[in-house]
């Protein structure tokens, strides 16, 4: 199982590593001829997927495994929905063109899209680890037998497949922080002035908007690509 969970761990990494080898900040994301709408709104785009993004990172470096599993489920919910919001926006700004450009072919929401999917992987750990005990009587009496010895064996096996994930997900963020703020940086300088200022505002009223995010409070989908 270690030896799984190894191979999972590098196989995220090395997807990670070669998503962001193919970053650069050449500004092609205002060059290309768009949908006037789009273009006039990146700036707001913008603002609302980084504070989005930045929810669910301080979400994500809480002390995850001090909450009970039901905890740790409404954690993931509410990090998949903002995720959610920032895969969205991020493909409104990086929006396919007549020259046909694939919007995954954008480092960005390449990152954004691996990010989500390892979490979803930690989220369907989380509850599994709950479907097991809220359904151990009525199994145990579909199969005949008590089976809570190896439910018990069982929730180990997947609290441990969690904390595995958990791990690998806290590298990936860990990794692209300073990637990111280069990119936030340097696409903050791409804007005129009233846009800038269009997105300090914009970013302001997101943050108070997120900042008690929960699960309860927007009911954007989580993304399942």
């Amino acid at each position: 199982m270690r030896q799984l969970n190894s191979n999972f761990e590098s196989g995220v990494l090395d997807r990670f590593k070669k998503t962001f080898h193919k970053m650069t900040f050449r500004g092609d994301e205002h060059i290309i001829p768009r949908d006037y709408l789009v273009v006039m709104n990146i700036a707001p785009y913008m603002a609302r997927r980084d504070t989005a993004y930045d929810r669910a990172v301080y979400l994500l470096r809480e002390c995850l495994f001090s909450y009970s599993e039901e905890g740790r489920n409404d954690i993931y919910s509410s990090v998949l929905k903002l995720l959610g919001i920032c895969i969205e926006t991020t493909r409104l700004i990086v929006s396919p063109t007549k020259d046909g450009r694939d919007e995954k072919g954008t480092a960005i929401l390449q990152y954004l899209l691996l990010l989500n999917d390892t979490i979803l992987a930690a989220s369907a750990m989380v509850r599994h680890e709950m479907a097991l005990f809220e359904d151990e009587d009525t199994l145990s009496g579909f199969i005949g037998k008590d089976i809570s010895k190896q439910f018990r064996s069982t929730d180990e096996i997947f609290n441990n497949s969690e904390m595995n994930i958990y791990h690998c997900i806290s590298e990936l963020v860990d990794m692209s922080e300073p990637t990111m703020v280069k990119y936030r940086e340097f696409m903050k300088k791409t804007f005129s002035k009233s846009n800038l200022n269009r997105y300090v505002k914009a970013f302001a009223e997101y943050q108070t908007l997120y900042g008690n995010f929960s699960k309860q409070e927007e009911k954007s989908p989580e993304v399942k690509p």
